[in-house]
C-alpha cells in the first residue's frame, strides 16, 4: 500500500508534502501554519501549536482514524 502524503505550508509560506508521522513532528515543533486533509486546509491554532479538538462534535459519523489526543505538557 502506498504511503499517503500530506500537503503542508511552512511558516515562511513555502509548500511541501510530508508523511503523516512527520506532520505530527511539524505541528509539535511549530514549523507549519496549515496542512491539507480530505481536500480542505486545516489551520493550526497558535499559541502552543495545538490543533482545535473537533473530536467531540456530533456531525462526524465516520470511524476515528487519528491517534489519541496528546496530553498537554506544562
Amino acid at each position: 500500500m502506498a504511503e499517503r502524503l500530506i500537503e503542508v505550508v511552512y511558516l515562511d509560506g513555502t509548500e511541501s508534502v510530508v508523511r503523516n508521522d512527520m506532520l505530527d513532528v511539524l505541528i509539535a515543533t511549530a514549523k507549519i501554519i496549515r496542512f491539507k486533509r480530505s481536500g480542505n486546509w486545516i489551520d493550526i491554532v497558535r499559541p502552543g501549536a495545538s490543533l482545535r479538538d473537533y473530536r467531540s462534535r456530533e456531525i462526524f459519523s465516520g470511524s476515528e482514524r487519528r491517534a489519541p489526543w496528546p496530553e498537554k505538557r506544562i
